[in-house]
């Protein structure tokens, strides 16, 4: 959350979401945001606290009732759960669009995850690729469509540049010097 309200970066896909109902509203996260938009900085805040002080207490509570749920057994546990997403979608929509795409969505994530891809960092991307957009097309405007000439003359974007391709070079260099060590030990 830190992240996101500092800088405009989510830090998961929680955080990812809520970048993406800032953006609907035409909120963009960053310092700008924490000056501007101090009401919903610290509405946020103290929700935050709320929330845990709230859930700490309702999940001491409940913990015996929903332990049973382990239970449970799948074959009823999992339809159960398809059918409340489905029926979340039709909620949202209205139509059958809505348990359509939570179908096609939830296809997607099970193929994601059985072929080892990442499936938050994808959701990330969704969700900040329209920014991402709206940034290349302000950066080209700036530059005059040559965003590498513009950004090579400033010495902060050289260093950038520098220490990007440092890491970029140096990171796998340094996991196969330390697989090699590992090998001799």
């Amino acid at each position: 959350m830190t992240a996101l309200l500092a800088l405009g970066i989510p830090g998961g896909a929680a955080t990812a979401v809520l970048l993406a109902a800032f953006s609907f509203h035409n909120i963009i996260g960053g310092p700008s945001f924490i000056r501007n938009q101090t009401d919903i900085v610290y509405s946020i805040i103290l929700g935050n606290l709320g929330q845990v002080l709230l859930l700490a207490v309702l999940g001491l509570l409940s913990l015996r009732l929903l332990g049973l749920v382990v239970r449970v057994p799948l074959s009823y546990l999992v339809p159960s759960v398809l059918a409340m997403c489905a029926w979340g979608g039709y909620g949202i929509t209205g139509t059958i669009a809505g348990p359509l795409t939570v179908a096609g969505f939830a296809a997607l994530g099970w193929l994601m995850r059985r072929h080892d891809y990442p499936v938050a960092a994808t959701v990330i991307g969704l969700l900040l690729g329209r920014m991402m957009e709206g940034e290349l097309v302000r950066t080209m405007q700036i530059s005059r469509g040559n965003p590498l000439g513009y950004m090579l003359e400033r010495p902060i974007a050289l260093a950038l540049f520098a220490v990007m391709l440092l890491v970029l070079v140096c990171a796998p260099l340094l996991k196969a010097l330390r697989k090699r060590r590992l090998v001799q030990a």
